[in-house]
């Protein structure tokens, strides 16, 4: 028996086994919706400033941790609450809408870039810190685990994949037998 906590759900896979997962609505939306905004027109443009996110991540990189309190002191405290059509799972409230406090002059598109895919990460974050308390309220220890990534957003993000590694301390596969229609499990 287990308890599903509130903001996850669970498919029956077996008869005496099932899969306790949560979802977000916005992952693949923050990125596009930021590339909009940014003026990031080609996919040229776009790698150009995730190369440069890239570049401040990994030199200013804190391991951020789950939760969309935490920020990195590397984004001069700019935290961006992803919600761009209201959120579907992790307890937030229904209609909820993206925030941006702190944002001044003195950010690039890099920062601005990074920051958003920090989002993701801190509510993905949220997600897997309910599956883990989920597991040990069954007894079991939770052992350091594998994430398997699928999804566009995910796929074609190292920067992402390293952001939900360094935040889950998990290691984080690509999928590749998914398409791009799947999503993070």
């Amino acid at each position: 028996n287990i308890l599903v906590p509130p903001g996850l759900f669970c498919y029956r896979v077996h008869r005496d086994h099932i899969l306790v997962v949560g979802a977000l609505a916005d992952d693949g939306s923050v990125v596009e919706y930021a590339q909009s905004v940014l003026n990031l027109p080609s996919d040229e443009s776009h790698e150009a400033c995730l190369e440069k996110a890239s570049e401040m991540y990994a030199t200013h990189s804190t391991s951020p941790g789950p939760g969309p309190d935490q920020s990195s002191s590397s984004h001069s405290g700019v935290t961006i609450v992803p919600f761009l059509s209201g959120e579907r799972s992790t307890g937030v409230r229904s209609g909820a809408q993206v925030c941006i406090p702190c944002l001044t002059r003195e950010g690039t598109l890099a920062n601005t870039l990074c920051v958003c895919l920090e989002s993701i990460i801190f509510r993905l974050g949220c997600v897997i810190k309910l599956v883990n308390e989920a597991r040990t309220s069954t007894g079991h220890i939770p052992s350091r685990g594998i994430l398997i990534a699928s999804g566009n957003v995910l796929e074609r993000s190292p920067l992402l994949r390293q952001m939900l590694a360094d935040c889950s301390s998990m290691d984080v596969i690509v999928d590749a037998a998914s398409s791009s229609e799947g999503s993070s499990r």
